[in-house]
Parts: C-alpha cells; structure tokens; sequence
C-alpha cells in the first residue's frame, strides 16, 4: 500500500507536471536504479519517503514491498503529491 499526504498551507504551491518536466533526471533509470539499489527495499517493509515529490519512486517503492508492506509518501507541497496507489 502506498499512501501519501502534505501540508495544507495556501502559500504552499507546486507544479508537479512542471517540476517532472524540468527535473525529469530525478526519476530517470540512471538517477533512481542505485537509489534503489542502494535502498535494498524487499517485500513485506514499511517505508517513509520524505520529500517524495509526485509520487513516482514512491509508487515504484510500493511495487517492490508487495501487498504485505507500506509505503507512505509525504512532500512539502500541497500540489506535488498527486501520485496515490494501493496495491
């Protein structure tokens, strides 16, 4: 399961099409494989993704942790978060 949340302040606004579109490196293969891999997520865990942006690598989390883990998503930007998923 992957859940996400964010703050609810009005001065808190962000484009996540926009920041994919300028920043698409960030959840490019060659940026998230060693982040990744590094992690060594396996199924059954429970992750925190602190600044989790649109959502993507969290979501991509979650496929890795399966039914039986969490993955919670949460960004400084009410907007940003716009990816929500529950396996």
């Amino acid at each position: 399961m992957a859940s996400s949340s964010s703050s609810n302040t009005a001065a808190n606004k962000l484009d996540p099409t926009l920041y994919a579109t300028n920043a698409s490196f960030v959840y490019s293969q060659s940026y998230t494989t060693p982040i990744l891999d590094l992690l060594a997520a396996k199924p059954g865990e429970k992750i925190l993704d602190l600044g989790c942006g649109n959502g993507a690598l969290t979501d991509r989390l979650s496929n890795i942790v399966g039914e039986k883990g969490e993955v919670w998503g949460t960004d400084y930007g009410d907007d940003m978060v716009c990816v929500e998923h529950e396996i």
